[in-house]
Formats: structure tokens, sequence, C-alpha cells
């Protein structure tokens, strides 16, 4: 269970990192660079939303 909080705390570093950057451009209001780095950083949310259900599930199963 120590290992699922683990990546559990590393999806929700990159969770709000993420909302960092989003209120970051917007209210610089560039808004070239506030979409790029909105969808990169969508995306890279989802990656890390994935992984951390996925060693959830893993470590719950086989651990």
């Amino acid at each position: 269970m120590m290992t699922v909080k683990k990546y559990y705390h590393y999806y929700y570093y990159h969770y709000y990192y993420y909302y960092y950057y989003y209120y970051y451009y917007y209210y610089y209001d560039y808004y070239y660079y506030y979409y790029y780095y909105y969808y990169y950083y969508y995306y890279y949310y989802y990656y890390y939303y994935y992984c951390y259900y996925y060693y959830y599930y893993y470590y719950y199963y086989y651990y």
C-alpha cells in the first residue's frame, strides 16, 4: 500500500502542475502559448492518470 500511495501522490503532483501552467498562461493572456501548453499538459495529466490506475490495480491484485 505504500507504493500505491507513492504513485498516487506522484499523479497528484502532475495534476496540479498541469493546472498551474493552465492558469499561468490564462492570466498572461498569451493565447497561442496558452492553447499549446493547455493541450500538452492535458495529455500529460491523463497519461499519469492512467498510470496511477495501472499501478494501483497492479499492486492491489498482486501485493
